[in-house]
C-alpha cells in the first residue's frame, strides 16, 4: 500500500487519479463487450455441445449442459 502511494505521488497523484477517473467509462464499455462476447459463446456452446457424452475431460463439472457451467468452462 505504501509503495502504491509513493508511486502515485512520484508521478503526480492528482493527474494519475484524474486519468483513471476519466477512463472509467471506456473501461466499463470494454468489460461489457467482453462479457457479452463470453455470454454469446456460452450460449453457442450450450446449443452445440449440450448432449455430448461425458468423457475424461468433459465431465459433470466441465460441460455445456446449462448456462452457468458454460460460463464457468469458458472462464477456465
Amino acid at each position: 500500500m505504501v509503495r502504491l502511494i509513493r508511486f502515485i505521488n512520484s508521478y503526480g497523484g492528482a493527474t494519475t487519479i484524474q486519468t483513471l477517473v476519466s477512463a472509467a467509462p471506456q473501461i466499463r464499455n470494454v468489460l461489457a463487450l467482453i462479457s457479452l462476447v463470453t455470454f454469446i459463446y456460452a450460449a453457442l456452446g450450450l446449443n452445440l455441445f449440450a448432449n455430448v457424452m461425458y468423457r475424461e475431460v468433459y465431465g459433470p463439472q466441465n460441460n455445456f449442459r446449462d448456462i452457468l457451467n458454460s460460463l464457468l468452462l469458458l472462464l477456465r
